[in-house]
Formats: structure tokens, C-alpha cells, sequence
């Protein structure tokens, strides 16, 4: 992310637009199934690559099976596993 901004900030737009591209299902992943808070899917994922920082507070709930898959393709494109 601080690449991209630094290369938007350099005028160099379509760099940083490439970037854009190739991280954002990383952000959108975070709001799949209408989730209003992106918590404890950003939590899951630190969980996920190895930054144990456990699951989140009441009343949010965890990742269910489904989005726990859907992080991990993500994190496996980005090389982040």
C-alpha cells in the first residue's frame, strides 16, 4: 500500500494502478457476506499467516468456514500463506 501511494504521489498513476488491482480483493475479502466491520476477518487473516492475535470480542462473531477459505485464496495470491 505505501508503494502504491508513494507512486500515485509521483504522478505515476498507472503503476499505482496496477497495484490497486492486485490488493484489492484483499480489502474487499474483509466485507464479504455483508459484514459491517472488518475486524474479525482482518483478525483471522493475522491468524492465518502466522500473527496470533486470537479471535474477536463479543459481539462480533469469527470467520466461518466459507470466508476462512475465501481469506486464504486471497493471502495464497498474494503470496502472503
Amino acid at each position: 500500500m505505501k508503494r502504491m501511494i508513494e507512486l500515485f504521489l509521483k504522478g505515476r498513476l498507472k503503476e499505482a494502478q496496477e497495484i490497486h488491482y492486485k490488493i484489492y480483493p484483499f480489502f474487499r475479502a474483509f466485507g464479504m457476506n455483508g459484514r459491517i466491520s472488518p475486524i474479525p476477518l482482518l483478525k483471522e487473516a493475522l491468524n492465518l499467516i502466522g500473527v496470533k492475535v486470537g479471535g474477536p470480542r463479543p459481539p462480533l462473531r469469527g470467520a466461518t468456514d466459507e470466508e476462512r477459505d475465501s481469506i486464504k485464496k486471497v493471502l495464497s495470491d498474494l503470496n502472503l500463506e
